[in-house]
This record gives C-alpha cells, structure tokens and sequence, in this order.
C-alpha cells in the first residue's frame, strides 16, 4: 500500500489486483483507499483467521492455486495498465503478470523481496525446487527487478539477472506517524499489564520458518538471570503461535511474556511507544540476509533502540554513527547481553535513538518512491 499511495500522489493511477488470505469470509471484495481500487478475487496458498495462520492439503491446494490463477490472470489482462507491477514472485501472481504484459505489451515489474525458496514454508523438496525454477523463468521476462537488500541484488546477478535491470527499494516508514500521549500509552500498559520497568518489544509474524522466535525466548530466558525487571511484549500471529506460547510456558518465563496477536498496522505504533527498545532475532541464514526488516524502520520511527544479528545487511543499514545495536547472529546469550547492555545505559539508548531518527529520514516512503518514479517511471504513460 505504502507504494500504491505514494505512486497515486505523484500523479499514477493505481489499480491492485490480489489475492485474499481469508476470502471466503471477506465481505467487500472491492474496496476503494486512498483513491486506490483494491479488488480480491480468489483465496491465497494460505489462510488466515485472527492471529491464525493454516496451510491447505496439497489436493485442495492444487485446486486453490489454479483457480486464483485463472482469476488473477483474467482480471490482471482485462486491465487498460501500462505498468505490471508483480507483488511477489509466486506463481499465481507472476502468471497472471505475465500473460497481461504479453498481451498488453506492458513494462513488466517484479518485486522480490526476501528470498522465497528459503523462506517458504514447503511441505515437499519438489515444491521448492519448482518455486525457485518459476522464480527464474519470471525474471528472465522481467523488464525491472526491484529488490530490497543487496544481498538478494547479488544474488539475483549470481542467477543472470542483468544488473541494470535490478533497482534497490529498500522498505520504509511513512513521514509523519501518530504519537501517543503518555496517558494514552499508560492506559495500554495497564491493559496488558505489564508489571515491570523495562519493556522488549518483537513485531513480525509468528512463524518458526521466517522468524526465528524461539531464539529470542532463549534469549530472553538468558537476560532475565541478568536482569529480571523486563517484559517482553510479543505483537504478530502465525502458525507457530501455539508452539511457542507452550515453549514459553516450559520455559516458566510465562509471567513475563505477554502476547498480543495481531494488530492492525495503524495501530502499531501504539505498542512501539511504550517498549524501551525492539528486537529482531535471526540466524546466520539466507532467510535473515535476503531479508530487509521493516521493524527496524518502525523502531527508528518511534524513537526506540533497534536490537538484532549482524547478518546481511543490517551493518550497511546501521550506518556510520551506528544506529543499530548488533550482536551475534543465532546466539541466544549475545543478544541477551546487548539487551542488557542497552538497559542498562540511558546514554546508549539517547545516543542509537538519536542516530536512528537521523537515518530514517532517508527511509520514508514519499522520498523513496519519488526516487523511484524519477529513475524508473518517469516518462512512461501513468499506471
């Protein structure tokens, strides 16, 4: 959205095509945001209620993939676009985006930001393998790439993309955010009940395959025979929720780790606002490096510390003063200890949230798809 809005503004007209995690239960298939039409035609691989996430049988997944397939395609070509611009990499939408720039003879646009044959949760090595293979074929038909890390713009060259085709759009936050009284932010603390001084926040999506939560349990479990005055505050749903409430549970931290689910993005800064600081645990694995974490750029936007692995990226982002407190990546006890390290220290937090507020005004949203437009769309007939 973030993009589509920003794009709508500097004078494109913006029609979104897309799948449903729960469209079954969805009432407004066509919604209008923004100025921006969004229509849901067909149910995604995967379904989502509350902060539940669940994985179709491969029959019905088989039925499932053709059918939105079909339905994306007939509504991506029957669109007057001369701009496709291919969300993810799956064959559903890549499909659909390229019959429409065949039959168009629209600039093919695919977006690729994070690495799918490592972070897809695959029942079977063949489904894999034949996610990776697609993933070729579409980016050979691509006019543009956009990637968000320069990991994965290494990676896309190493698998023969042209490097001019490539465009690094790393993730953002919007210019302006709400900022919460401290009435407002003591009343939601009370409402969780957040007993203790210090609070850790995580904001993500609970699932093992991409987030490595039960890391951060770990770790937190370490931290609190260093420091046992700490919530930690868990936002986001999954498939793995259950597995790792038990995990905490066995853990016998569960007085001091609260669960949220999830919440709507408009209301993520609230959580942000009453932590000390926001964590993000990872492995030293191709999941982490192709990845680029938009809670890092919510963290700097609300004022917090930003606490994760130094993998992939994340020391360019950090910048230079550092604006994010690195530790081993996949070590439990190292990021306990830069927790601590950053409680402990009112003068390290003021001095990271500082350089973080300084960084990210080269994140936010209206520079960066200006910068976009200008290099990429500018000259070219409006979406």
């Amino acid at each position: 959205m973030p993009w589509a809005k920003h794009l709508t503004r500097l004078g494109h007209t913006v029609f979104i095509t897309a799948l449903h995690s729960n469209y079954g239960e969805l009432k407004e298939k066509v919604q209008i945001l923004d100025s921006i039409t969004i229509e849901y035609v067909a149910q995604m691989h995967v379904l989502k209620r509350g902060s539940h996430k669940g994985y179709f049988n491969l029959f019905r997944l088989f039925w499932i993939v053709l059918k939105s397939t079909i339905k994306l395609s007939y509504r991506a070509t029957a669109q007057p676009a001369r701009i496709i611009i291919v969300g993810k990499p799956h064959p559903m939408n890549g499909i659909a985006g390229i019959l429409a720039s065949i039959i168009r003879k629209t600039f093919l646009i695919v977006d690729v930001d994070d690495d799918e044959q490592s972070s897809g949760n695959f029942k079977y090595a063949w489904q894999r393998s034949f996610i990776g293979w697609f993933q070729n074929i579409l980016l050979s038909r691509a006019d543009l790439v956009i990637t968000n890390t320069f990991y994965m713009r290494q990676k896309l060259i190493g698998n023969k993309v042209i490097p001019n085709k490539i465009y690094y759009l790393p993730n953002g936050v919007e210019q302006t955010i709400i900022t919460y009284s401290d009435d407002e932010l003591r009343k939601l603390r009370e409402k969780l009940r957040l007993r203790f001084t210090y609070t850790v926040i995580f904001v993500g999506s609970l699932s093992l395959t991409n987030h490595p939560v039960l890391l951060l349990i770990d770790s937190f479990s370490d931290l609190l025979n260093i420091n046992n005055d700490v919530n930690l505050l868990i936002v986001g749903g999954g498939e793995s929720i259950d597995q790792i409430i038990d995990y905490v549970k066995n853990r016998k931290i569960d007085d001091k780790v609260f669960f949220v689910g999830k919440v709507d993005s408009s209301d993520v800064n609230k959580y942000y606002q009453i932590a000390n600081l926001s964590v993000d645990p990872v492995f030293d694995d191709e999941v982490a490096k192709a990845r680029c974490p938009l809670k890092l750029f919510e963290s700097w936007a609300n004022n917090i510390p930003f606490v994760t692995g130094d993998v992939g990226d994340r020391k360019i982002l950090a910048g230079n003063p550092p604006a994010i407190a690195l530790c081993k990546a996949g070590d439990a006890m190292s990021l306990a200890v830069e927790i601590n390290k950053l409680l402990s220290s009112p003068t390290l937090i003021e001095e990271l949230t500082k350089n973080g507020k300084d960084h990210v005004k080269n994140y936010h949203w209206d520079k960066l798809i200006s910068d976009f437009h200008n290099a990429v769309l500018l000259g070219k007939e409006p979406v």
